[in-house]
C-alpha cells in the first residue's frame, strides 16, 4: 500500500512538473511576440496616414502602387483563366517549363 501511494505521488509530481514547463515555454514566445507587435512603430509615411491601400487615393500614390490592367495577346491563356491570380499561376508554369525543364 505504501509503494502504491508513493508511485501515485511521484506520477502526480512528474505530471505537474511537465505541465509547469509546458505552460512557461508556451507563453513566453507568445508574450514576446505580442510585446514586439505593440512596440513596433510603422516607419512608412503613408502607413500612418492610410490604413489600407484602398483608402489611399490613386492621385497621391507613387507609380509602383497603381494597379494596371495588362492586355495579354489572345490565346496566351486558357479561357478559364479570368482573374489576375490565375493568369499569374499559368504564366509561372510556362516560365518554369521553358527555362527550367527545357534548358537545352
Amino acid at each position: 500500500m505504501i509503494e502504491n501511494n508513493f508511485l501515485n505521488t511521484k506520477v502526480v509530481k512528474n505530471f505537474l512538473t511537465i505541465l509547469f514547463f509546458l505552460i512557461i515555454l508556451g507563453t513566453s514566445p507568445l508574450e514576446a511576440a505580442k510585446e514586439k507587435k505593440d512596440n513596433e512603430e510603422k516607419d512608412c509615411i503613408y502607413c500612418k496616414k492610410y490604413e489600407e491601400l484602398k483608402d489611399w487615393p490613386v492621385s497621391e500614390r507613387p507609380e509602383a502602387f497603381i494597379y494596371e490592367e495588362i492586355d495579354y495577346p489572345e490565346g496566351m491563356f486558357h479561357k478559364s483563366k479570368t482573374t489576375s491570380k490565375k493568369r499569374q499561376g499559368e504564366a509561372g508554369k510556362k516560365v518554369y517549363q521553358r527555362f527550367v525543364k527545357g534548358k537545352s
